[in-house]
């Protein structure tokens, strides 16, 4: 099992403190970690031929090819390899299925709050963030090669101070809704490239590859934002002002259908109250817009080719974070009932480690979650396949208290945004 940590391809690290695997590794599997470039080094981009982009991904395909040479000799098998991440990690390990450097490094996949399909994940004014940058540093120029050539002369702990800048200044200008300033770009098609393609059409096209694949969200992924709503409202005005900021970046074109969209939008999450006041509204929208839609929408295109076991984490015990006030689980609140970051909780808690410990290395040694040799699991978790048609019916594995198979996750709110996409959506997309 080889772990894609996430942080926002800005942040973040696999070091024993960061996610501490001693839960799965009494599951009787080899656990794999490694760290890769981040922002300015691992996804700054001219989005040329200059410097396409992507490096942090070519470091994930560089580590997958190690295990591919080495793991025999720590007891792993080459041919049985699963990736794992959460939200960036996600995110890499989605764009890792459908990338041609990648084919044939891994069997399987697991996507924990993140998808290819989230707004956030791909960068979407990668070279104009470039020339910021390279204008903070005293590099004037609208050429490539020279900035290239600028930039690398640069101290590194200068570059990471004007990096962590320009997100902060890209977010205030742009809609923070459509991308990360350094994330995953589409790069032009050359022989190196890890990504070139929409992603929504690679996957509903079954362009991807992946065995089987275990995908799912948290039941309130912007909860623990809401301690920090009264630092962002500022911002949050512009939404008020510019309704059509709201709508989803590669919906349509067309100003007019954006303006008829995003009255709707504003209209279903907010009803006429200005959307800087409000806190649950306002968590409700992101936690859609940026997570349960897109991993929604992956989850159904990708049935049509493979399995998908389809979850939704709804256990809220101590293991969780402490900060997060709300009643659902937060983002990345998950990740302390597979890894050991945090103290031993309660004795439900301890169920929920097994469960979750259990369900993903069974999926990793067998593909599939819950085999009939398996006799720590006591459910049968059904996937979504091409037998099923996940577009009417959605099974999912609702993970909480009580472990139950159910359908249709937050059905009303998914059946809203359906019908803008039918009426309104002119594919093909990148993102969803």
């Amino acid at each position: 099992m080889v772990w894609i940590h996430g942080g926002g391809f800005f942040g973040g690290d696999s070091t024993y403190p960061s996610y501490s695997p001693d839960y799965i590794l009494e599951k009787d599997v080899v656990y794999v970690s490694f760290n890769y470039r981040l922002g300015v080094f691992g996804f700054l981009s001219t989005e040329d031929l200059v410097a396409p982009g992507n490096w942090g991904l070519k470091d994930q395909v560089l580590a997958l090819q190690w295990v591919q040479t080495n793991i025999a000799y720590f007891g792993g098998n080459p041919d049985n390899v699963t990736i794992f991440g959460e939200s960036a990690g996600a995110a890499s390990v989605s764009y890792l299925t459908q990338s041609r450097l990648a084919k044939g490094l891994f069997r399987r996949s697991i996507l924990q709050s993140g998808s290819s399909l989230c707004l956030w994940s791909l960068s979407r004014n990668a070279a104009r963030n470039a020339f910021d940058l390279g204008v903070s540093m005293g590099i004037f120029t609208k050429n490539s090669q020279t900035l290239i050539n600028g930039l690398r002369k640069i101290n590194y702990k200068i570059l990471k101070q004007a990096d962590s800048a320009i997100t902060v200044l890209s977010i205030l200008k742009d809609n923070i809704l459509a991308g990360l300033p350094f994330g995953v770009v589409k790069e032009p098609d050359h022989p190196g490239a890890l990504f070139a393609n929409r992603s929504w059409e690679q996957i509903k096209n079954g362009n991807f590859s992946s065995d089987s694949m275990i995908i799912g969200f948290n039941s309130d992924e912007v909860g623990a934002f809401t301690q920090y709503i009264d630092i962002v409202r500022p911002v949050l005005f512009y939404y008020d002002l510019f309704t059509t900021r709201l709508v989803p970046y590669d919906l349509t074109s067309n100003s007019t259908k954006r303006k008829v969209v995003a009255q709707e939008i504003r209209d279903h999450f907010f009803k006429p109250i200005s959307i800087s006041l409000q806190t649950d509204n306002l968590a409700e929208f992101l936690s859609w817009d940026q997570f349960i839609r897109p991993i929604r929408e992956t989850a159904t295109l990708a049935s049509k080719t493979t399995d998908v076991y389809y979850y939704k984490f709804s256990y809220k015990g101590l293991l969780g974070d402490p900060k997060n006030a709300t009643e659902g689980v937060a983002h990345a609140e998950e990740l302390n009932y597979l890894f050991a970051n945090r103290g031993h909780g309660t004795n439900q808690d301890l169920q929920t480690v097994e469960t979750v410990t259990t369900l993903w290395t069974n999926f990793a040694k067998f593909g599939n979650p819950t085999p009939a040799s398996s006799l720590n699991v006591s459910l049968k978790w059904e996937p979504n396949g091409p037998n099923t048609n996940a577009n009417v019916s959605i099974k999912y594995l609702d993970i909480g208290t009580e472990i139950n198979m159910k359908t249709n996750p937050f059905q009303v709110d998914w059946t809203f945004y359906q019908g803008i996409y039918l009426t309104q959506g002119e594919p093909p997309y990148s993102t969803y």
